[in-house]
């Protein structure tokens, strides 16, 4: 998967970063998707198609654990 932040997006250090992920759907339509970025960072989402909702865990190199909640529109 490649990313692309915008804006001002922190704690992201490069603006654009290619990661291999793993997926698991958890519940129909809710996938926890889980990846390593190159600075050491990992990261946990869950997203769920129902209800356009992620929910984002990150565990940044120095141990500091960031959670977030955030919506979505999906793209087709």
């Amino acid at each position: 998967m490649t990313f692309t932040s915008i804006g001002t997006a922190k704690p992201v250090a490069e603006p654009e970063v290619k990661v291999n992920y793993t997926a698991t759907e958890v519940a129909d339509m809710v996938f926890m998707v889980t990846w390593a970025e190159p600075d050491g960072s990992t990261v946990t989402h869950v997203e769920d198609f129902n209800n356009a909702v992620v929910y984002t865990n990150i565990t940044l190199p120095d141990h500091t654990f960031l959670n977030y909640k955030g919506t979505f529109t999906e793209v087709k």
